[in-house]
């Protein structure tokens, strides 16, 4: 296979000279950073990150050392200075030039990672420094006793893994082959999807242990040397040969989907591939799985974005009925369309990447703010500033490509007859703190009816319902059902079973980059000190939104697998009290000051209020319903030396059910009904909490009992003839005030 595969040695000789810091990895550290910080490199590594920033590790392994300094960089070029200024700094031989990037594993920055360089994962990387230094010598000298060792340090490697738990955005298994192989290319086989297609071929068992890898690369190095037809006759020609072509024989009967990269003059693509997504916009709309059909999404995007254009209404519903229907191993071309030439008038599409959908939509869609509605998607192949395909017009944000263009696509592209690099160009990314809300404590509360579990809702519409958790607080609850607890078990004897916050801060601390919510409904109406327990401590937060100060906790340590229990910054938790009911449990000072207050008001501000209940009236009444809640909170307040917290006895806007309440003039069927629900629900709570003591002060002489009040109510009676007020007369009322 033609090809420049002179970085092959090139990566040998780095590998060796790695191998000399083996026990000076800060040394080598310190090196690396002086690379990252250089003038001439500094934004082709910036992003380069070993758990935390770059600046903040002090140790490393030699494979993750090796994967940073040899990175397949944007470019060959710059590929080239990271490289020699690493032989610089090293007092390597500086003759060696690096070639093309042919059969290089293209390794983005979160792909670089087998440590973290933290101190619970000391044992992982001193397991992978002696593998990494017996991996050089097994593929030096393949003696018995050399390929016995191999296999001992690379299964010491998966043990000393699973013992600190570490976890990676890929499978370890992928990242460690590939790492191999880049340290010793002629001898270990990566394991990327492209090159395990072949693979299998060749050794079709499970490779989950130092022996089946061994196993596998010696059937590889034998099958390459036995077949002298094939296009490839080494290890880094068939990795090569392997990118270059199909992934396999069915892409073509696969769905492929032309999809557009523009987003607000924001270059979305180096998003796509940072987080190996797919994502359009109109976010706006909501959840998509909201909509049953086309005709939904018409209605929503008009209502939303108040489009006047039925054609351009129809256009973007229709790309967004595409996008659910995406499925697990579609293919996207990420490409724009445009005309070009004197007149412009020959049309053309612009490949700049091609992926494959790695989730249904139905398990892998997601809202991500700033990004927009995504799915997940592994790129296989980038194209930089992208291959100019002539008379090929591909345009829209989504459109199914025809078996045609399919071909054309395929042979072009994927073939590899344009191998252009990728952009060097600056890209302006969306800031991360844009897309994660910082962690907080917000206490809502209100009068009854003000809407608090309401305006939660409506702030987390767009929020999928994996990322939220709901729990209601009340006087049974207890901490081991809001934390969890050990149960016996038939199996294990005894394994832990979480409750909601351990639930949802398990998923919270896995998923660093997209935001979770804790949302308590009526939180005093449970012990809340009691129920939060040990976890009060969690609740201070630092300037980024985590837990201030950690705290101890065996159970959650192990159940977690962290050392210490705290509230990531990513996690936010949402509680509602209502200000009526403060006598079932009060909130103590210590408490309550770690939580941020937001207030809905009785009268909330015009933006948030819900016309039907500001215009429409009581059911089987000519008496709107804002009127007469208006004028019993004035009554309410006008008695309020008399009773208890009387401001929080008020009605919200929202206390009544909404089927109480009707357009005037509508033709109500089994009015009844209605009339009965609303005087249970209003005329008992004034009897029963509000007026208790006092009931003389809104109550008409001659309702002797709350039974006979609703029985009259039911038979048509009129309001005034049971409430002391005055419902013709209009009277200006300071929202404030109620």
């Amino acid at each position: 296979m033609k090809g420049n595969f002179s970085w092959v040695k090139i990566a040998e000789k780095i590998a060796n000279k790695i191998l000399e810091y083996k026990d000076k990895d800060e040394e080598l550290m310190k090196i690396i950073q002086d690379i990252k910080v250089d003038e001439e490199i500094n934004n082709e590594i910036e992003k380069v990150k070993v758990g935390d920033k770059l600046q903040e590790i002090n140790n490393t392994d030699g494979f993750t050392a090796m994967n940073i300094i040899f990175m397949r960089s944007k470019n060959a070029e710059k590929s080239a200075k990271i490289i020699k200024k690493f032989e610089e700094k090293t007092g390597m031989d500086k003759e060696i030039t690096v070639g093309g990037p042919d059969g290089i594993p293209y390794l983005r920055s979160e792909r670089l990672r087998l440590t973290n360089g933290k101190e619970e994962e000391e044992e992982l990387k001193n397991a992978l420094w002696e593998l990494f230094e017996i991996a050089i010598k097994y593929a030096d000298n393949n003696t018995k006793e050399n390929e016995e060792k191999f296999i001992e340090k690379f299964d010491n490697v998966y043990l000393a893994k699973e013992k600190c738990d570490f976890k990676v955005d890929i499978p370890f298994k992928k990242g460690l082959a590939a790492s191999l192989y880049i340290t010793r290319p002629n001898t270990y086989v990566p394991l990327d999807e492209n090159t395990t297609k072949l693979v299998e071929k060749i050794y079709n068992k499970e490779i989950n242990d130092g022996k089946s890898y061994v196993e596998m690369i010696q059937a590889v190095a034998k099958f390459i040397k036995e077949n002298n037809n094939l296009e490839y006759k080494s290890i880094p020609e068939m990795s090569a040969f392997a990118f270059k072509t199909k992934l396999n024989s069915n892409i073509m009967n696969s769905n492929w989907y032309a999809c557009g990269c523009k987003y607000d003059n924001v270059n979305m693509k180096e998003i796509f591939y940072e987080k190996n997504i797919f994502a359009v916009g109109w976010e706006e709309i909501g959840n998509l799985k909201n909509y049953a059909d086309i005709e939904m999404l018409k209605a929503k995007i008009e209502e939303v974005y108040n489009m006047p254009q039925k054609r351009t209404i129809t256009n973007v519903a229709k790309e967004l009925n595409y996008f659910k229907q995406l499925k697990k191993n579609d293919i996207i071309v990420l490409k724009s369309a445009s005309n070009k030439g004197e007149n412009r008038k020959i049309s053309f599409t612009r490949i700049f990447a091609i992926g494959k959908v790695s989730k249904d939509f139905e398990d892998g869609y997601k809202i991500i703010k700033g990004i927009g509605h995504t799915i997940p998607v592994e790129w296989m192949y980038e194209y930089g500033n992208g291959i100019d395909i002539d008379n090929l017009s591909l345009t829209g944000a989504i459109l199914e490509i025809r078996p045609k263009d399919k071909k054309i696509i395929n042979e072009i592209v994927i073939e590899g007859k344009n191998d252009i690099e990728r952009s060097t160009d600056k890209i302006d990314l969306i800031k991360e703190d844009a897309i994660i809300e910082k962690g907080k404590n917000v206490l809502v509360y209100g009068v009854p009816g003000s809407g608090k579990s309401y305006s939660i809702d409506k702030k987390l519409e767009n929020v999928d319902k994996e990322q939220k958790e709901r729990v209601i607080f009340h006087p049974e609850y207890t901490y081991y059902e809001f934390v969890g607890q050990n149960v016996p078990d038939v199996n294990k004897g005894v394994r832990f079973e979480e409750g909601p916050f351990t639930r949802i801060l398990k998923k919270a601390l896995e998923n660093p980059n997209e935001n979770y919510y804790l949302i308590i409904e009526e939180m005093n109406r449970g012990n809340a000190e009691a129920i939060f327990g040990d976890l009060l401590q969690l609740l201070d937060r630092d300037e980024s939104g985590r837990s201030q100060y950690d705290i101890s906790n065996p159970i959650l340590e192990q159940y977690l697998s962290q050392e210490a229990i705290y509230i990531p910054a990513n996690l936010i938790i949402y509680a509602t009290i209502n200000n009526a009911d403060q006598n079932v449990f009060n909130l103590d000072t210590a408490f309550g000051r770690r939580w941020e207050y937001e207030i809905k008001y009785c009268n909330p501000n015009e933006e948030e209020q819900d016309k039907k209940y500001i215009n429409s009236v009581i059911r089987g009444t000519n008496v709107k319903w804002n009127d007469f809640r208006e004028k019993i909170n004035r009554k309410i307040l006008d008695n309020s030396n008399e009773i208890y917290n009387a401001e929080d006895k008020r009605l919200g806007l929202y206390y009544i059910d909404r089927d109480c309440l009707a357009e005037e003039n509508e033709e109500i069927q089994d009015e009844k009904k209605y009339r009965e629900k609303f005087a249970n629900k209003i005329f008992r709570y004034l009897w029963l909490d509000v007026f208790k003591n006092y009931r003389s002060e809104i109550f008409k002489d001659d309702n002797r009992c709350l039974e006979d009040i609703i029985i009259n109510f039911k038979n048509n009676g009129k309001i005034e003839k049971i409430l002391d007020i005055d419902l013709e007369e209009e009277e200006n009322i300071n929202e404030n005030q109620l």
